[in-house]
Order: C-alpha cells, then sequence, then structure tokens
C-alpha cells in the first residue's frame, strides 16, 4: 500500500510505468527504485512530501539496493489465484478435447452405420420391387 500511496504521489518523477492505469500491473524502472529510496530516506528523517518533491526536482535520487528488484514482487496471492485457475481451465480444455475426440470417432461410426443401412434398404427395396413385379405375373 505505501508504494501504492508513493507512485500516485510521486507521479511525476515516477517513469510512466509505475502508473499504468486502471487494472494493469505497476512495472518500475531501475530509475524509480532510486526515486524510492529517496523517498524512504527522506520520510524516516520526518521530512514532509513538498520536501521530497523538491528533492526530487533537484535531481536528488536515492540508492536503492542492490538486489532491490527481486525484492518487488507481484502480487503473490493473486499470481497463485490466477495459475490455479488457469490450471483448472486447462484441465477443463483437456477433459472437453478428449470427449470430442471420442464423440468424433462415434459420429463416424453412426455415419458408416447409416450408409450401410441405406445401402440395406435400396437392395431390400428393389428386392420387393422384383418380388412384386414377378407376383403380378403368376
Amino acid at each position: 500500500e505505501t508504494i501504492r500511496k508513493w507512485a500516485v504521489e510521486f507521479e511525476n518523477e515516477l517513469s510512466p510505468t509505475a502508473n499504468p492505469g486502471d487494472g494493469r500491473q505497476r512495472v518500475f524502472v531501475d530509475d524509480d527504485l532510486a526515486i524510492f529510496a529517496l523517498i524512504s530516506e527522506m520520510k524516516g528523517q520526518g521530512k514532509l512530501y513538498t520536501d521530497i518533491h523538491a528533492a526530487l526536482a533537484n535531481g536528488q535520487r536515492g540508492s536503492a539496493p542492490q538486489n532491490a528488484k527481486s525484492l518487488i514482487v507481484a502480487d503473490p496471492p493473486r499470481a497463485l489465484a490466477l495459475q490455479t485457475r488457469i490450471d483448472a481451465l486447462e484441465s477443463q480444455l483437456t477433459t472437453a478435447l478428449n470427449a470430442n475426440q471420442r464423440l468424433e470417432g462415434r459420429f463416424d461410426e453412426v455415419n458408416r452405420q447409416l450408409e450401410a443401412a441405406k445401402a440395406e434398404i435400396k437392395a431390400l427395396n428393389r428386392e420387393i420391387g422384383r418380388l412384386e413385379s414377378g407376383k403380378g405375373s403368376e
């Protein structure tokens, strides 16, 4: 929550990706991290936002830790929930594809049976016609 608040307060000093808009994930560049380091340092000294804005306007930056990017974690619970949802959807898709494949096989089998039945009906109709034509000549 602190980073979000600072990203909004210092929007003009940060990169455009620090405040990408509704529904989009924030992405901080190295200069953003240096700005956050200065904000943290100055807030720790009891400075006001106006003091921090002035320092940033004068080009002052803090020193971000070397491993700062590894400290920035995307929302893990949300990422986990999304991954769980993706896994469930992939499983449903696999099940649906397998069912579709079985149904296509069954459809082909029923079509073959239908064609065989049509051929048999045609042959029986010819046989009936032949028998009826022979019966009338008696």
